[in-house]
This record gives C-alpha cells, structure tokens and sequence, in this order.
C-alpha cells in the first residue's frame, strides 16, 4: 500500500479492527497506514458530539490538530474542517 503526505476527504475510512488492538497499533503492527509519518490529514465533517471525540484520537497522533470553520461558511451551517498536521 502507498501512504500519502496528505489526505482529505469528506468520510474516515471503515477499519476494521480486532479484539484488544486500536488503528494505531494495527497500523504500526502491520506496517500498513493511510498517510507518512509527517503527513497532513484534513476532514470535512459536520459538527455533532462526534466531533468532539474525533479530536481527542487526532491529537496525539498529530503534532497540531484544529478545527476550521471558513469565513464563507453560513452562521447556521454545521460544516466544520479538522485540520491535523505532521503526523507522529
């Protein structure tokens, strides 16, 4: 499998995963991984709960992780980006 130096997309992909192990470790146990060590990974999503925890996985993964929301994004909208950056 390649791994990319950025990914975006609009939907995690499904992983699954088995008894007693995280992606993570699935990731560095198989040496199979979405993106390169230092690479970036941006999420649109739209804000719910959710969201909330989704950072709290990206966060010690990434050097710097954060939300987004643009300036031309409507007051009412629920669009929200994560923007993690250098991946550990």
């Amino acid at each position: 499998m390649w791994a990319l130096d950025l990914a975006l997309g609009s939907k995690l992909p499904e992983v699954p995963l088995e008894d007693d192990h995280t992606e993570k470790q699935l990731n560095e146990e198989d040496g199979v991984g979405i993106l390169k060590t230092g690479g970036h990974l941006i999420v649109k999503l739209l804000e719910s709960e959710d969201t909330k925890e989704l950072i709290k996985i990206c966060k010690p993964l990434f050097r710097k992780s954060s939300w987004l929301r643009p300036k031309a994004t409507r007051s009412n909208s629920r669009e929200i980006y994560l923007i993690c950056q250098d991946l550990h």
